[in-house]
């Protein structure tokens, strides 16, 4: 008769869960808090824990496994396209599988070389192997990752935008092509998506060129572009208040964003800000 001690396999599972989602989103590059993460890790081990004990059957586990930890994945953080939800959903599958077999390769090798017999044996023992093998893994991919993220890797803006009593925080790529500015003051301009955009306004976006309600008035600049039909006149919006946040540090910024109504993602991001907006802050 096997045993199963549920608390022990939940706290292995939590370990390479929390351990998989978080070098996957530094992968995907999509920033997912403390509180997410260990909810979202909670529930994956969970999951596997009820799984192992309630159902038999191999491909039901790992269609269920599948379907709701990529609900739950998807849910995972906001005003990120979908190819980065899928980048860091596979990211980490992909880590997670990782991670397991490095846990169990050390395991056995480790095992095989210093036998828990000779110390003793029980629960307490093959505990402090796992959390071993698990500390080793996390080393060996924490490495891997230095390794194959350079300096060509894109870079992003974690940006809060203030109007009109509401606010949005969006991620922005980073373009130094982007040399959008107000003619009359120089001030960098901004492209955001609608999606992100209607956090903006409670009643709604509102189209300005149908006019400029009055509480935008003292809000709305004109900026001239260039697109695939020549010089258009843009409506950009100087929002009340913009900061962008770096190591948990909040910093202003003077800009001016522009509605992106297109389908589609600046990369996967919701915004795209130029170099000169940041001021070398990021």
């Amino acid at each position: 008769m096997e045993t199963l001690y549920a608390d022990i396999y939940f706290l292995i599972n939590f370990t390479v869960d929390i351990l998989s989602l978080h070098f996957a989103a530094a992968f995907a590059k999509v920033p997912i808090s403390k509180i997410r993460l260990i909810l979202l890790s909670s529930a994956f081990s969970g999951l596997s824990l009820l799984f192992v004990i309630f159902v038999e059957s191999l491909w039901i586990t790992v269609i269920g496994n599948l379907a709701v930890a990529f609900s739950l994945i998807f849910a995972s953080a906001r005003h990120i396209g979908v190819l980065r939800r899928f980048k860091l959903a596979l990211a980490f599958y992909a880590l997670m599988t990782l991670i397991g077999g490095i846990v169990t390769f050390i395991y056995n090798l480790i095992f095989e070389h210093f036998p828990m017999e000779e110390y003793g044996g029980g629960v307490n023992r093959g505990l402090l192997l796992v959390a071993l093998t698990i500390l080793l893994a996390f080393g060996v991919i924490k490495m891997l990752l230095f390794l194959f993220s350079g300096s060509t890797a894109e870079k992003h803006a974690d940006v809060e935008l203030e109007l009109l009593g509401c606010s949005v925080r969006l991620f922005a790529l980073i373009d130094s092509g982007n040399l959008l500015r107000d003619p009359m003051d120089s001030t960098p301009v901004m492209l955001i998506k609608e999606r992100a955009a209607r956090e903006l306004f409670s009643g709604g976006i509102p189209d300005l060129k149908l006019g400029v309600p009055k509480e935008l008035e003292k809000y709305v600049r004109i900026i001239p572009t260039k697109g695939k039909s020549g010089n258009i006149i843009e409506y950009g919006i100087r929002p009340r208040a913009a900061y962008v946040y770096k190591n948990k540090r909040k910093f202003k910024l003077r800009i001016i964003f522009i509605i992106d109504y297109e389908e589609g993602s600046f990369g996967g991001y919701d915004g795209l800000i130029g170099t000169s907006a940041l001021g070398g802050i990021v």
